[in-house]
């Protein structure tokens, strides 16, 4: 079995097989002609050809930094420290790390 990471904005980030069991917070390796870079707080900035072509009336854009938080290691792969978990109520959107601070 393979296992990808990724969104919508970004499609395929990285991937990995899984049949011999998942490492704990890898992600695995990064696709073909992806890059990624961090922040200072550790987000994810994704460079990739398989990036969306952007919103409606807006110019399609040229990295993408998403909401998780990750590290490379030294075996080149992506490893995720963090995921801002999203709950999508309708209109309000509400990230578990600002509920947890109520």
């Amino acid at each position: 079995m393979i296992e990808f990471y990724g969104s919508s904005e970004t499609s395929f980030i990285s991937w990995q097989f899984v049949e011999n069991g998942k490492k704990t917070a890898a992600v695995g390796k990064l696709f073909p002609h992806t890059q990624v870079e961090f922040d200072d707080n550790h987000s994810i900035i994704v460079k990739s050809p398989y990036l969306y072509s952007g919103y409606l009336n807006q110019a399609s854009p040229q990295s993408w930094t998403t909401d998780d938080l990750g590290t490379i290691k030294r075996t080149l792969s992506i490893y995720l420290v963090d995921v801002l978990t999203l709950l999508n109520t309708g209109l309000t959107k509400f990230f578990q790390k600002k509920l947890s601070n109520l």
